[in-house]
């Protein structure tokens, strides 16, 4: 394969994501209001807390992202998740001569009112993303994120995701709880700087927004 580019601003984003991530990942005291996909008369729908929140993987959008596709020739079976399906991301990717993808998540996190939900519902995307990388380390490499709106929780969110092999992480900016100077931020960038991983951001707005 002649592979010509890196792809470095990829996204994962909701609508492209497994409908029982987190149904099948959170703690069973969490399942009732962490996200999950409904059915409504207007379409599918993530709902979590008791709210519809987004389109989900059997929304509209992903039809016509499916009609596109096919029309440049790009086959994506009815009902896939290319994004996060390995076997179509790395199709697709040698297709386009890509050989490595980073892979962020969506622009805007989810807004969930509960810390301890809050910090659960990372995990498990946290974890999906690392089984997701391990498919093929050298060429994919989507980023679990910090949940900075939880800095009491970051370093050790970090020191798990590097003890499970993540190159990389996503560090959240526009859902700080505090100012990226300040220094309740300092055992991350000890942590992050000690075990070489790169901290990454990018731009997007507050969860929720």
């Amino acid at each position: 394969m002649d592979y010509k580019y890196n792809s470095a601003d990829n996204h994962l984003d909701p609508n492209w994501l497994p409908k029982d991530l987190w149904q099948s990942r959170v703690a069973s005291r969490f399942k009732a209001r962490a996200p999950k996909v409904v059915e409504t008369d207007e379409g599918a729908f993530w709902e979590w807390e008791g709210k519809r929140q987004l389109e989900s993987a059997d929304g509209k959008s992903n039809y016509a992202h499916h009609e596109r596709f096919r029309g440049m020739g790009v086959e994506t079976p009815a009902g896939s998740l290319p994004p996060s399906d390995p076997k179509l991301l790395l199709e697709h990717m040698d297709k386009a001569g890509i050989y490595g993808a980073v892979m962020f998540g969506p622009t805007r996190k989810w807004k969930i009112e509960d810390p301890k939900l809050l910090q659960e519902c990372y995990r498990a995307y946290n974890d999906f993303v690392l089984e997701l990388d391990s498919h093929d380390p050298n060429r994919i490499l989507a980023l679990p994120f910090l949940p900075t709106a939880l800095p009491e929780f970051c370093r050790s969110e970090l020191e798990r995701l590097v003890e499970q092999g993540a190159k990389a992480v996503e560090f959240p900016v526009w859902d700080v709880a505090k100012p990226v100077q300040d220094e309740v931020w300092d055992p991350v960038w000890e942590t992050a700087a000690g075990a070489g991983i790169p901290v990454c951001s990018h731009i997007g707005d507050a969860a929720g927004q």
